[in-house]
């Protein structure tokens, strides 16, 4: 292992300021971007609406489905049971 030479005073003060500097700094998102996420949260909800939408849509034929399975299919043959 080959020995640092010891910190010089100029060195140690750099070293302190980066350390002060580097929390501060923040990152820059550039203004495209955000109007690239707007537009995908806009999207996103929408998205969700229609979902919202569709699942409204799909219990309705659910249960339109039920009422004339039970009505054309089951009680024939309860009544065709009854009967005999």
């Amino acid at each position: 292992m080959v020995p640092s030479a010891p910190p010089t005073a100029s060195s140690s003060r750099a070293g302190t300021a980066q350390s002060r500097t580097a929390p501060v700094a923040r990152a820059r998102v550039p203004t495209g971007t955000r109007a690239v996420s707007n537009a995908s949260t806009i999207q996103l909800q929408e998205l969700q609406h229609a979902l919202v939408e569709v699942e409204g849509q799909s219990e309705g034929f659910e249960k339109e489905r039920d009422f004339y399975f039970e009505s054309k299919l089951l009680r024939p043959l309860y009544s065709a049971k009854a009967k005999s």
